[in-house]
């Protein structure tokens, strides 16, 4: 009975520390679940959100108390009454949030359901809440119970919204700023129209050398001035992403010249020596965009002269040496960059430093539309610059024509150089298949190195140091006849000077070194009109309210034979169309009676019209409402004879092809 007693006590007591041990374990479980649920509740009060729970089957709902003070309800005792939160919902939202709690529930795969919607806050107030919850489905698919959170959102909504706000002003800002500089362009361009115009009227006239010169520079400015305009507008343009570049073939040493010329006399003015060089690898003729590359140009050339006060200014353009492209380099002798303003250089309205701002003026705008023009041609630009010594602003553009061959026929010549400028000669000296020369840079020395050498082509400066240059080129005649004489300085001195019997030919500034040492003979020619195909059996009206627009396109026409009939409104000119046979409108946009849009509708009611819009506003939207109205086409001003001479040649056969 002992063994007995022993077992049942044995089994007794391994029953108890099983017991033991499986209490203790379920302890230790309870306690590191505890410790994890604590662990979750002290995660979730860390980020703001709120608990819920809700059992399908006892239709009850618990809150937790930061749930609670987000309805803003923190005294509510649990459970939940039924529809308390649907009641709580503000009203615009609460269609949308339950119809979208419907669907998720009727789905049988959707285990998570999730929203944001707005809640009414005991006093009035409204409170942005996302709820997340997740679904449990018993062995059927069937929900039987959801938890989850609810999250504070009020302050994440009010910073979004005050950023949709700030976006909404910004946009609002820009459209005004959009609109002002469209205005703008439009009263400006208005006056330039006839400005232009004339000057492109008296360009018909028979002229002398000097007089055409004038006229040319007082075109050039005039372009200028357009292209100042327009720097403004691409500004707007590229705020919002459409400044665009054509591609189209032009002659890369007119466009040069014309940018240069436009300096001419501020060069003279200072007295700072202005020059070019062009690598002669360079085709004259390449693809791109003239106008944005004489944008460019015209930049950086006006900022040289902006800081530059003496010595010289110097546009290099060479080939790359894997012909991918060229390079162009505008150097000057100005006062030159500090190290830590070069980086801010190309960033709008920044020049550097404020003294700079002062002392010299400027928007700082055009190094930042240089830079866009350049990003647009896939380029790259830089500066390299030394305070007091001056700067060097480059751009490489992807330009890859063919190089061409170089003509070698001037080596083994000599040229004498006599010029005040020794800017010249270092110039000269970029061009590696230049002829040799020697340098003077007064009267005295170059008699001297003449008599010692034997020269067969001299280069004299109208103005030189000691000296007159046709004086000393007259001397050099009467020496030795066959030498070839060049004149070379201002246009107002040395035109005047062209039918001398000592000057082979002239060269005015600005100076290509190329065309220096050339010897064609190349006196100025009275600038004739030129052969205009005749469209005179066109019958054209023009409609404007500026009395100046019409007699410039009124005179323009003239060159093609065609005398068109004018008038100042877009009620007049739907009368004039009833009354004559009109085969082409040039109508105005905008007019104080009835914008052009409206009055080619009228004049379309009557008959068929070939009707053109004109405009000074550049906007696509110009474009788009004149071709809405019906009209043909669209020409922006200021217009030219080449604009006029396209649109006819477009739709009009001239007399000659009939």
């Amino acid at each position: 009975m002992n063994w007995l007693l022993i077992l049942i006590t044995l089994l007794a007591l391994a029953g108890w520390v099983h017991a033991a041990i499986k209490q203790r374990r379920s302890l230790e479980i309870r306690q590191t679940l505890e410790k994890e649920v604590d662990l979750i509740h002290k995660s979730i009060q860390t980020i703001g959100a709120g608990t819920f729970y809700y059992g399908i089957e006892t239709d009850a709902s618990y809150w937790d108390s930061r749930s609670k003070e987000i309805f803003g309800f923190p005294e509510l005792s649990d459970p939940i009454p039924p529809g308390f939160w649907e009641s709580r919902i503000y009203k615009d939202d609460r269609k949308r949030v339950i119809a979208q709690a419907i669907e998720l529930l009727s789905d049988s795969g959707s285990t998570i359901m999730s929203h944001d919607y707005r809640v009414v806050m005991p006093s009035g107030g409204i409170r942005w809440v996302s709820g997340t919850a997740y679904l449990r489905r018993d062995h059927d698919g069937k929900i039987i119970e959801s938890f989850g959170f609810h999250f504070d959102l009020t302050s994440q909504k009010n910073y979004e919204q005050e950023l949709i706000n700030e976006r909404q002003k910004a946009l609002q800002g820009m459209q005004a700023k959009t609109h002002f500089l469209a205005n703008m362009s439009h009263e400006i361009r208005t006056p330039m129209n006839a400005i232009l115009g004339m000057i492109e009227l008296l360009d018909d006239r028979n002229l002398g050398s000097v007089q055409s010169n004038y006229l040319n520079t007082l075109k050039n400015s005039g372009d200028l001035l357009m292209r100042i305009v327009n720097d403004i507008l691409d500004l707007s343009k590229m705020e919002e992403g459409k400044l665009k570049l054509d591609s189209k073939p032009f002659n890369l040493r007119e466009v040069v010249k014309q940018c240069l010329t436009v300096y001419t006399h501020a060069s003279e003015h200072k007295n700072i020596f202005l020059g070019a060089y062009i690598d002669q690898r360079i085709p004259d003729v390449v693809n791109g965009d003239s106008t944005r590359l004489q944008q460019a140009l015209m930049n950086l050339i006006g900022n040289a002269f902006k800081f530059t006060h003496e010595g010289s200014i110097n546009l290099i353009i060479t080939s790359l040496e894997d012909n991918s492209g060229i390079r162009i380099a505008v150097t000057d002798t100005g006062i030159g960059i500090a190290e830590q303003h070069l980086s801010k250089l190309f960033n709008r309205f920044e020049q550097g430093s404020t003294n700079i701002t002062n002392t010299f003026g400027g928007s700082g705008l055009g190094l930042t539309i240089i830079k866009s023009i350049v990003e647009l041609w896939q380029g790259q630009l830089g500066v390299e610059s030394e305070l007091g010594k001056g700067s060097t602003f480059w751009i490489e553009l992807p330009i890859s024509e063919p190089r061409v061959e170089i003509d070698t026929t001037t080596e083994g010549s000599t040229v004498l150089i006599c010029s005040r400028f020794t800017e010249l000669a270092q110039l000269w000296r970029q061009d590696e298949h230049a002829p040799s020369f020697d340098f003077a840079d007064n009267a005295l020395r170059f008699k001297e190195l003449f008599a010692q050498g034997s020269y067969d082509h001299v280069i004299v400066e109208q103005r030189a140091p000691g000296g007159s240059g046709p004086q000393l080129l007259t001397w050099v005649k009467e020496i030795s006849p066959d030498t070839f004489t060049t004149l070379i300085g201002f246009e107002t001195f040395v035109g005047d000077c062209s039918n001398l019997p000592a000057v082979d030919r002239y060269c005015a500034k600005p100076y290509v070194v190329q065309e220096l040492w050339c010897k064609e003979k190349q006196f100025p020619a009275s600038k004739a009109i030129l052969d205009a195909p005749s469209f005179s059996h066109v019958s054209v009206l023009v409609v404007d309210d500026n009395q100046s627009n019409l007699i410039v396109i009124k005179g323009l026409l003239k060159r093609f034979g065609i005398k068109a009939k004018t008038c100042l409104s877009g009620t007049e000119s739907i009368q004039m169309c009833k009354v004559h046979k009109i085969d082409l409108v040039l109508m105005d946009y905008e007019m104080t009676d009835m914008n052009g849009p409206a009055a080619a509708q009228e004049i379309l009611k009557i008959s068929p019209h070939r009707i053109v819009g004109l405009s000074a506003h550049v906007g696509a939207e110009f474009i788009d409402a004149c071709l809405a109205s019906g009209m043909s086409d669209f020409l922006t001003k200021p217009i030219n004879s080449s604009d006029l001479a396209a649109l006819l040649g477009k739709y009009f056969p001239s007399d000659q092809t009939q």
